[in-house]
Order: C-alpha cells, then structure tokens, then sequence
C-alpha cells in the first residue's frame, strides 16, 4: 500500500520513503535546461523562502543576527518570511530563478514544503543547507548526502554565515557537482525516479537479477542456421612483423571474464559505491564492477586463493611477461574494430592481430548496412573472428555491449589504427591496474579560446559500455548520429565524469597515421570544427568540462627491437668517432 503524505515524523525507516512525488514527465532536452556548475558565486549569498509561523521565536533571533553578519560582509541575501498560509512562496518558476541566483539555499524541515524546496535546489544548482541534523532525505538509506548539502544542528545557526564562508572553493564546487549528479540519476523525473524507488526495494529485498538490458546482435554474413559463429572465408597470412619477435605472453585458448561474481556482495561490500558514484547502476545486477578489490600480492603464492594467478617468480623476462600484473586473475580483452566501406584497410588492420596473446576474440562492426564486404577472404586469427551488421551506420555502435563480448576489458579501435602489439600489451597492463580508468594511445587536449573549449585531435572496461548505451542522456547520442563524430569525445566525457580521472596515455605518439587510408573521416576539413562544437555541446549537457589537464602517462621504457636498436646506434657511433672499448 502507498500512502502520499507531506507528515515524515512518524516515518519508518527502512520501510517508508520520503521523496517528493510531483516531479514532472521525462525529457530528453531537460538537462539542457540546468543550470552549470559555474560560476560558483551567485548574485545571493544565500536565499530562504518560507513562513515565520513556522519558525520558534529563537530561530528568528538567529536569523536576524545572520542578516546582520551578511550585511557587515556585503554579502547579497534574499530572505522571504511571508508566504501564503499554502506553503507556496512565490511561483514555481519564480522559485527557480531565485535558487539560480544562490550559491547556498537554507530549507527548515518545520515547512510542509520541505521536500518541494530540497528539490528546486537541487534542481536550480544551490547548495542546500539544512538546519536539522535529523531531516529525512530521499533514499538516505544508501545515498550519502552529506557529500552535496550541509546539516547544521539548529544551536550552531548563529554560526552559520562563518561555516559557510570558511568552505574552500574546491569543497563547494565539489558538493555542488555532487548534488546536480545525484538529482539528474535519482529524482529528476518519473523515469528516473521511479527507477530509485525500484532499485531501493531492491536492495531492501536483497534480490539479485539478471534483468540487464541485452543488445541483440545480427550476423553480418547469412548462414544456414543463422549463428554469428559461422565464419566467412578465411586465408592464412604472412607472419608477424619482426619488431613483434619478443616474447609478449602464452597462447593460450581465450579466457572468459567472470560474471556476475558481485551479485549478493553489491548489498553489502559495494553498496555505498555504487549509490554514490554509479547510481543508474543500481536497477539491476551487473556483470562486471568498475572497480572491484584486487587481492594481496602473496595470494597468489597460496594454494587455496592463487587459482589464475601467474605469480613471478625469479628468472629470465618470460615469468615477467606471463604474469601480465594487477594482482588479478588471469584474463583477456576483447578487440572491437567499427568499419565503414574500407575492407583492405580492415585487412591489414586484422592481420597486424595474428598472434596477439591475452586476446578472446575480435568483433567487426560493419556500419555500411546496406552490403557485405566485397574482399573475399580474411586474415585466419588463433581466435573468433565476429563479423556483426551495424543495422544502421551510427558510431554509437561502437560501444553497444553486445552478448558476444565476455570479457571485462575491450579494446575499441578504428580500422584504421595501426598499432604495435608491444603497445596493446603493455596498454592492457596498465588498464589491469586502473581498470577504472581509459587507457588510449594518441595524445589529445582541450584548451580554451575565449568564451570557448576546443578539441584538437583505448582500453576500457565493460561497465562503461552500459553506461554510454543505456544510461548517458539520449541527446548525446543523438548528436553523435547528427554529426557522425565525437563518440570518442562522448566515451570520454562520460568515463571522467563518473570516476573524476583522466584517461591514460601509454604511447609516446602524439596522434597515430594511417599513410595508407585514402578517405578518413579526421581529414575532412570539418572534422576537427565539429569536435570543437561536440565539447560544447556535452558540457552544456554535463553543466562542466569533466576533463583533467595531465602532463604525465605511463610508457614502456623499450621493447626488445627498440632496446636492440639503441645498442646498434651507440655502437654506429663509436665506429664513426673510431671510440675503442676495452672490456
């Protein structure tokens, strides 16, 4: 039975909800709407919208001596005692206008309207300020809100005006980034919040489910049976290069990634993180976490733990290699190349994988849906090679977490990304240790011209797949579809907008060619104009710029070929400065 009343004073924890129900039907567009996170300082200090009929006559002496502080500090205010006997201060719209022009807004849960006015201040970009330690908030059961408002217990109001000033920037902008997240993931419309209010009875309940959203994936080539497993044509070809003649790792048969091994530990263990952090996740039982616990590095030694572990042990380079680091089981990523009319350069890109070690399978989206591939046959691979119809030519298809992939790290690459397989490998290590985190290869910055931010021209982790395809705002994608470009842009925002890190760099490259590729995409004379537009447009959708400046990376130092090359140039040189060694 559900019972709507505006009285939560005689509330049942764990068993009844405190929410504001009149939250308004979904739209699409209505993050555009929002307010940014900056500037930070708005034309009032704080504002306060309610009755004095409401308010003890202690609490009005507070609020007179808080008004004269603010006046000594010539800080702006607007504080309004006279609202109707209805509770309603002004219109709505009026209401919102207000808390856009606060940097704090002061709610007293003594108001019937207490819950109306958490939410316009959320909504409108103010940090709210609650004067009770014991106010109920929406879904505080898991969602820790003391990261986006402020409790004062009512004693400490006289204050209030010195707590408030003595909060660093970075503090508030943080609070206020955490509040505009949890509003827009738990209560802005029916749609999301009738999702919370599903996922806390789920968790209530402790029930565990396999109701993730599947993408179905459609065969590219026609088979009698209809199976993604059955193959084209398939040709052996030349060997690997010989700069790929070092030892990289075993060959092995592919490796599946666990799944579903956090189903009941997500209720106890990751409860706070991913209410916190990741609370579109909470609706349903997920395959993999973003960032689960590795293990001690002396589990692996241990009989009854080391199962998939591959410790190091003393010796030559070849323990070191086989052990591919993370404290972590072992596993393998899976290769996901999206294509376009190009089938040779889909070849050769194909062919520089033969011989990949840690490597599942390889999935090719093919976006030009209206035919097959001419090229008659393809590079044979030691693993599956999945051919998937695009069904339409949309970038996004890039990251739809397809039923074929079974492995938590995936390399998404463009087919015509020409790669070393010593820097896929050692990319793939560096993810196994921030798995959190993009690992990519050309360089990239933002940088601000004005009133503007432009974009001048990776391994992750399945998690980030659902999120960029069910639950990032449409209206990204739909610009990804407009402009054919900056789903790399969108992945990246959305991935430093969840785990505030910045992508890993792991070449010395600054961007990486492709000398052979007749038509791309990066050569049109636009594309670079349209990626500058793309980054406006996701910060007015993400009301900031997620991205962190970085001057650091993680790179190999030498491969065995590079380190080889070195020797013979010193020794070239001593031969031509005739430099005589004596050992």
């Amino acid at each position: 039975m559900l019972i709507s009343s505006k009285n939560f004073r005689n509330l049942r924890h764990s068993m009844d909800l405190n929410i504001l129900m009149s939250v308004p039907d979904y739209d699409p567009n209505r993050l555009l709407y929002l307010s940014p996170l900056l500037p930070l300082f708005k034309k009032y200090f704080a504002s306060f919208l309610g009755r004095n009929t409401k308010l003890t006559k202690q609490q009005m002496n507070d609020f007179d001596e808080f008004k004269k502080s603010l006046d000594i500090s010539q800080d702006q205010y607007l504080i309004n005692f006279t609202c109707s006997t209805n509770n309603k201060c002004f219109t709505k719209e009026e209401r919102l206008e207000i808390y856009k022009q606060s940097t704090f807004a002061i709610i007293t849960p003594d108001e019937d309207s207490f819950q109306e006015n958490f939410y316009e201040s959320l909504e409108a970009g103010a940090i709210p300020v609650i004067c009770s330690l014991n106010a109920i908030l929406p879904f505080d059961e898991f969602v820790d809100w003391r990261l986006a408002t402020i409790k004062i217990p009512p004693s400490r109001f006289p204050e209030l005006h010195f707590i408030l000033r003595s909060i660093s920037v970075q503090d508030l902008l943080e609070m206020k980034r955490k509040g505009r997240f949890f509003f827009e993931n738990l209560l802005a419309d029916v749609k999301v919040l009738t999702r919370s209010i599903l996922s806390l009875m789920r968790f209530r309940l402790q029930m565990a489910d396999n109701d993730e959203v599947i993408q179905p994936s459609i065969p590219l080539y026609k088979t009698i049976n209809n199976s993604i497993w059955e193959y084209p044509s398939f040709i052996s070809t030349a060997t690997r290069p010989p700069y790929d003649d070092e030892y990289l790792g075993p060959s092995e048969m592919p490796v599946m990634s666990p799944q579903y091994a956090h189903n009941f530990t997500t209720f106890y263990l990751h409860n706070y993180k991913l209410w916190n952090d990741f609370p579109f996740a909470t609706s349903t039982s997920l395959k993999f976490l973003p960032n689960d616990f590795p293990m001690p590095s002396d589990a692996e030694f241990n009989e009854d733990v080391s199962f998939g572990m591959r410790p190091i042990l003393p010796g030559s380079g070849v323990e070191f290699s086989k052990a591919i680091g993370g404290n972590r089981r072992r596993e393998h990523f899976t290769v996901i190349i999206t294509t376009y009319n190009r089938e040779q350069i889909l070849s050769n890109t194909l062919e520089r994988l033969i011989g990949l070690p840690y490597l599942n399978k390889v999935i090719v989206i093919w976006n030009d849906f209206k035919r097959i591939p001419t090229l008659s046959a393809w590079p044979r691979l030691r693993v599956p090679l999945l051919f998937i119809n695009g069904t339409k030519n949309s970038l996004n298809n890039r990251f739809i977490p397809y039923k074929e992939i079974e492995t938590e790290a995936i390399l998404s690459i463009d087919d015509d990304l020409d790669l070393k397989q010593y820097e896929i490998i050692f990319a793939f290590r560096v993810w196994r240790e921030q798995r959190d985190r993009i690992v990519g290869f050309p360089a990239r910055y933002h940088a601000r011209f004005g009133d503007t931010i432009n974009y001048d021209s990776n391994h992750t982790c399945q998690f980030y797949l659902q999120a960029y395809t069910y639950h990032m705002p449409q209206i990204i994608r739909d610009k990804v579809d407009e402009w054919t470009n900056c789903e790399d842009l969108a992945m990246n925002f959305l991935v430093s907008h969840l785990s505030r890190k910045p992508p890993i760099k792991t070449t010395s490259k600054w961007t990486l060619r492709c000398p052979t590729c007749k038509e791309s995409l990066s050569n049109n004379l636009y594309y670079f104009d349209e990626r500058h537009k793309c980054i406006q447009f996701f910060i007015k959708v993400m009301a900031t710029t997620p991205f962190f400046s970085v001057s650091s990376g993680q790179i190999q130092c030498f491969s065995k070929q590079e380190f080889l090359q070195i020797i013979k140039n010193v020794l070239d040189t001593c031969k031509i400065f005739k430099i005589n060694f004596n050992y």
